[in-house]
């Protein structure tokens, strides 16, 4: 069970750790969103996110994880839509 609670709390430090770099990066979006606001510019560009998604899954070192990580971004890259979209 110790070594249970040792893992879980890995997991706590790394969650806590996702939720810092996904603010930061939410915070960012909303400042892109402002910009193309201001300068007329879609939200959606739909060349950018896909070269964004292609260079992180070149990062991934485990290939059992490749399909799972790329749901992940492609999930981040909607929200990061919609934080730029509600401006």
């Amino acid at each position: 069970m110790e070594k249970l609670e040792s893992l879980r709390m890995q997991i706590d430090e790394i969650d806590r750790d996702i939720v810092k770099l996904l603010e930061d990066r939410f915070k960012v979006c909303l400042s892109i969103g402002r910009f193309k606001k201001e300068n007329g510019m879609e939200v959606l560009n739909e060349s950018r996110e896909k070269q964004v998604v292609e260079k992180n899954i070149a990062l991934v070192k485990d290939d059992f994880y490749r399909e799972f990580i790329e749901e992940v971004l492609k999930t981040i890259m909607a929200e990061s839509r919609k934080i730029q979209e509600e401006i």
